[in-house]
């Protein structure tokens, strides 16, 4: 009977791109694992929370790079994450930041008076 290798511990980046622009802006989300067992024994589970709003995007791979797409439709400042699995028997998990602004020619929000 095999036995197979236990995944060393691992790191994720998160980098996205561009890291800040006007609404509606669209970002690309790459995660990217280090320090990784031999993918072709244990697949990765990438699960990316764009905190827009939409679902979670999951997805399977055997490669150490993915990237999803993420559109902001709002202004605000946002903290993206990606949660890695791999075999059930590792999990790490990062955070990146996006800033988005308003379109220009937008409502101008008057003080009080």
């Amino acid at each position: 009977q095999a036995v197979l290798p236990i995944p060393r511990p691992f790191t994720v980046r998160l980098t996205p791109s561009p890291t800040s622009g006007r609404a509606p802006l669209t970002v690309n989300m790459t995660a990217e694992v280090s320090n990784n067992a031999d993918t072709s024994l244990y697949a990765l589970t990438y699960n990316f929370n764009c905190e827009n709003g939409g679902p979670e995007q999951i997805a399977t791979s055997v490669n150490a790079i993915y990237t999803v797409q993420c559109i902001y439709s709002k202004a605000g400042n946002y903290k993206p994450t990606v949660l890695i699995e791999q075999a059930s028997l590792g999990t790490t998990s990062t955070t990146a930041n996006i800033r988005v602004g308003i379109l220009p020619g937008g409502p101008i929000e008057r003080p009080p008076r």
